[in-house]
């Protein structure tokens, strides 16, 4: 069902019992537990709904969806009702504060809604030529801010899956320069040196852990030779 803005406060039972203490806003009064609550709901939301399921699917239903393919008008319509008021919320400055009350992926999130949502917000509204344009430059220009602050914070990284870092990298390409690109291939290259390395760790364990397995198994039908091949008469006279 739509994550709408109304329907929000439904959700809150699923934060429930959440001690938030970082949850600190000047605008917030009375009402800062509520609001924190309903904003993590909403963030874990955008998330979910860009990043859960099958990579591939993914990639052919949401993220590159073919151009004017009925997946990009489903994908568009989808992301239009359920986040639309919610990049009004980002480009308004309402949301700036996500990326350092909720970390890393406050900070994604952000950058979901400015620099993907929002183009296919737009194209679903009909947005195109030079208005488009100017649209995604205001809000790729707010994306990108909060793309080289994780960059250049390194807070979280390590945790990101692939697809996590790629689109928190991806509004340095939407607006580039050389040196924005420059960082992208540098955080790209780190980023496969580091796999790598997870690889060959992930190989050494799963060789060990093989090794112990075959020594399990033989040991296992030695012991079955034995029995087979010197049956004995069970000696009950000790047993209790």
């Amino acid at each position: 069902g739509m994550l709408l803005e109304e329907d929000v406060s439904r959700h809150l039972s699923a934060a429930a019992g959440k001690n938030n203490s970082s949850c600190h806003h000047p605008s917030w009064t009375t009402t800062t537990d509520d609001k924190c609550n309903i904003e993590e709901i909403q963030i874990e939301d955008i998330l979910g709904f860009w990043f859960d399921g099958d990579l591939q699917e993914n990639y052919r239903q949401k993220w590159f969806p073919s151009h004017s393919s009925e997946r990009q008008h489903v994908a568009d319509s989808n992301v239009n009702d359920r986040y639309g008021y919610l990049l009004d919320k980002a480009i308004n400055g309402d949301l700036d504060h996500w990326p350092k009350v909720f970390g890393p992926r406050g900070a994604a999130a952000l950058i979901i809604l400015l620099d993907q949502f929002s183009r296919h917000i737009y194209r679903y509204h009909g947005k195109v030529g030079d208005e488009r344009q100017s649209l995604l430059d205001v809000t790729g220009r707010k994306a990108v801010q909060i793309s080289e602050q994780i960059v250049h914070s390194g807070a979280g990284k390590k945790l990101m899956s692939a697809p996590f870092e790629v689109f928190s990298l991806m509004p340095l390409r939407h607006l580039p320069t050389k040196d924005r690109l420059r960082l992208v291939m540098a955080e790209v290259d780190a980023r496969i040196d580091q796999h790598q390395k997870e690889a060959d760790l992930l190989q050494k364990f799963r060789k060990t852990t093989l090794r112990k397995l075959q020594t399990l198994e033989c040991q296992a039908e030695e012991g079955s030779e034995i029995l087979e091949h010197f049956p004995f008469k069970a000696d009950e006279t000790s047993m209790p």
